[in-house]
């Protein structure tokens, strides 16, 4: 069975024993630091202090001396190796990097026990992995994936970021006193030139949904681009579920285009013609809604939607995602109100992050996909192929089509949208 966020305390009993491995790991590393010492420098605080508000540029020199750890970042750096940047970001990404420039959406996150707590497990207990290697943290935020490389043993991490929370991670980076193995680059990760492969991806990309913010193609164009051959990458697989749902707040309303025709009767106006664009508008644009969903809203056991192994993806088949031969079977007698979707993702070594109706709730939530209520019987067969693709006008947002067919009846395709706004 595998590893569940909700195990916390088993987690914390094998990271007490990181400092022992460590040293057990000390000896195949003759080239390398101790690595006790290495371990122990999580607790070192450094003593320069940075402002977030000052301007820090990109390479890492705050206006302190060129020889100090902090204050230059290139100093470890052999001549001719400088890291390259195209500072551009496209206009279609402003809004996106900009909402992340604040530190109230980091702090959501990093306030997310299940989340964080799993990276920093599945770093940690993977250390050999990171040990005297070389990462690429892609979309760092504030750097706490690249602090928990570092604690692992990491030689270097480039730390990219193109929002301005670039800043924090640099002034977190120098408070850990990792400001000569930290390099955190403003730009994007596509953009990014680095002057050396790296050993291990590292990257928080999922959105709801897992695809919605279209984060995993940055994720896949430098594994394309930096990973070294049989390099690691946490996340390693990502797989997307779906299940019946009966939250009766989420219903779709009822009874839209009856209104228009009944217009006739009250006002002896008639407005059938808005009926028949209520009936389209009806099945098609559908907000994609964001909540927390109890276990016993779930009435089916889940299905795959699509199973993700991110050594091998390409994001070309990120831009349509089918599963053709998704079946739901209902619990009991209910009524559906929507399609839950949930998504669980897996890190070397056999550690699962997952967002479950059934474990610790993190800040994803569950995405509900709202419908009519529908009655269904114990066993009742829901048939629900899907498709999902990236909106082509905004690519960041995600549409889901699905061919819906509860028992014998007839299909109908119903879409929505997830744009930010359920």
């Amino acid at each position: 069975m595998p590893k569940r966020l909700a195990n916390q305390e088993s987690r914390m009993t094998d990271l007490d024993d990181f400092n022992l491995n460590a040293k057990k790991f000390k000896s195949q590393a003759d080239s390398h630091a101790d690595a006790e010492t290495q371990v122990r420098n999580h607790a070192l605080i450094s003593k320069t202090t940075i402002s977030c508000n000052s301007e820090m540029p990109i390479n890492g020199n705050n206006g302190d001396d060129a020889g100090s750890k902090e204050g230059n970042q290139d100093n470890f750096e052999k001549p001719g190796t400088e890291l390259k940047i195209t500072p551009s970001n496209p206009a279609d990404d402003r809004d996106y990097f900009a909402s992340y420039s604040g530190l109230d959406i980091h702090r959501t996150m990093i306030d997310d026990s299940a989340r964080t707590q799993a990276y920093r497990h599945a770093i940690l207990t993977n250390y050999p992995l990171f040990y005297g290697k070389t990462v690429l943290d892609v979309g760092c935020g504030t750097g706490i994936l690249s602090v928990f490389c570092c604690l692992a043993g990491a030689r270097r991490v480039y730390a990219v970021d193109a929002s301005g929370a670039a800043k924090f991670a640099r002034a977190v980076a120098a408070e850990n006193g990792y400001s000569d193995r930290i390099r955190v680059l403003q730009c994007r990760a596509e953009e990014a030139e680095l002057p050396e492969q790296v050993d291990v991806i590292v990257s928080e990309w999922m959105g709801h949904a897992l695809l919605y913010e279209s984060m995993l193609d940055s994720v896949l164009v430098a594994r394309d681009r930096w990973l070294r051959p049989g390099g690691a990458l946490f996340p390693e697989r990502a797989v997307l579920k779906m299940a019946l749902c009966t939250a009766p707040e989420l219903a779709l309303e009822t009874g839209g285009a009856q209104f228009w025709r009944g217009v006739y009767d009250r006002y002896k106006v008639r407005m059938t013609c808005l009926a028949e664009v209520e009936e389209r508008r009806r099945w098609s644009d559908l907000p994609a809604r964001v909540c927390a969903l109890l276990p016993e809203e779930l009435h089916s056991h889940a299905a795959t939607v699509c199973d993700l192994n991110l050594h091998t993806v390409r994001a070309e088949e990120l831009r349509e995602l089918r599963a053709p031969a998704v079946e739901l079977q209902s619990f009991g007698r209910a009524q559906l109100t929507g399609l839950a979707l949930w998504f669980d993702v897996h890190f070397p070594g056999g550690d699962e992050l997952s967002t479950s109706p059934y474990v610790t709730e993190t800040h994803w939530g569950q995405t509900v996909l709202p419908l009519e209520p529908v009655n269904v019987d114990q066993d009742s067969t829901v048939q629900c192929p899907m498709v999902m693709r990236p909106d082509p006008k905004h690519p960041r947002n995600w549409r889901f089509s699905v061919d819906l067919a509860v028992g014998d009846g007839d299909s109908r395709t119903i879409q929505w949208v997830m744009d930010g706004t359920g």
